[in-house]
């Protein structure tokens, strides 16, 4: 499953996402929180007005069309599942509700989640096979 900053670099079309772009070509199925898809739809809104707004709108457009892409929906047992485990995050680190339902979500599919995003450490050690594909 993808996290946000993940789909946020390709459809920015970053340097980084030429790291990403390749991996995903290897995989039969990309997972795609709900979760996640609101997030980016938050941020594209915010800026919908502008030429760049624009242009990322059409890109996540296109990339939503691809035919091994699988949005996951967030179930009533994603929320519990979340809930209890936003009780359970390392207390004094930083992992917002929303991280937490992406996790969640991941964790009750088997699925690795692929994000840059360091906030993913304050999960219990061992919770969710996790791999950071911005980098080289």
């Amino acid at each position: 499953m993808l996290d946000t900053n993940i789909v946020s670099s390709l459809i920015r079309e970053d340097d980084a996402s030429m790291n990403v772009a390749p991996r995903l070509a290897r995989v039969e199925t990309i997972g795609l929180s709900a979760i996640v898809l609101a997030e980016l739809e938050i941020g594209l809104q915010l800026i919908h007005a502008t030429k760049r707004g624009k242009r990322l709108s059409a890109n996540l457009a296109d990339f939503l069309r691809l035919e091994k892409l699988m949005v996951v929906p967030f179930s009533a047992e994603d929320a519990v599942e979340a809930g209890r485990l936003y009780s359970r995050r390392k207390k004094g680190r930083a992992l917002t509700f929303q991280d937490t339902a992406i996790a969640a979500t991941a964790h009750l599919r088997g699925a690795l989640l692929v994000t840059g995003d360091r906030d993913f450490e304050a999960l219990p050690r061992g919770y969710l096979d996790i791999e950071n594909w911005l980098e080289g």
